[in-house]
């Protein structure tokens, strides 16, 4: 079986979301959280976000404007074409 990867999620929801904004966005980076909303409407900078919370740590950050979740994305393990094969063989 092939290893899995601990791949990074943000969850940003928003307090007073306005109308056609969504309420709950996810992203895969804090970078990708900052092409979407502005300083202004989250509250805080992306380097505010980087100096003061430490959301590696599956951590929430809190304002009047959003709360920004950080965890981890479990998937699947993915087996190998050849694992695979291998299965099938077995269970004939």
């Amino acid at each position: 079986m092939t290893e899995k990867k601990n791949l990074s999620v943000y969850h940003v929801e928003l307090l007073d979301p306005q109308e056609g904004e969504r309420q709950h966005t996810y992203f895969g980076s804090l970078a990708a959280i900052f092409d979407v909303y502005t300083r202004d409407r989250l509250g805080i900078s992306y380097n505010g976000v980087r100096k003061n919370c430490d959301l590696r740590q599956e951590t929430v950050y809190k304002n009047k404007h959003c709360i920004i979740h950080s965890g981890v994305l479990v998937t699947k393990k993915q087996q190998s074409k050849h694992q695979k094969d291998e299965d099938r063989q077995t269970e004939r």
